[in-house]
């Protein structure tokens, strides 16, 4: 019996969220279209975990070229510390800091 299509649900929440950014990323790869993923059933859950997908996703902006997470952040958070930043480096450092400033 294979038990890994289980694993997501007998796992943590932080592997949880790594198994859901990991295939997010494998399906969408650099697209640019990012209303679409907002949209999509992995997006949500990552979305609905809450709280304990912060410090991933914090993980996730530094590792990567893509926008994905910052969406995923805000709407978790409720901060935009990178309001009225154009340059994905800067929201990047945005996201960084306030981390750093709440405990992640």
């Amino acid at each position: 019996m294979n038990l890994k299509k289980y694993y997501e649900f007998i796992d943590n929440n932080d592997n949880i969220v790594k198994n859901l950014t990991d295939r997010i990323e494998e399906e969408f790869g650099n697209q640019s279209m990012l209303n679409f993923l907002y949209d999509h059933p992995l997006y949500e859950k990552i979305i609905s975990i809450g709280t304990p997908a912060i410090s991933h996703l914090l993980k996730k902006i530094n590792e990567t070229n893509s926008m994905f997470w910052f969406e995923a952040l805000r709407k978790i958070t409720g901060a935009e510390p990178d309001k009225d930043i154009i340059k994905s480096k800067d929201i990047r450092e945005s996201w960084n800091k306030w981390g750093e400033e709440n405990g992640y």
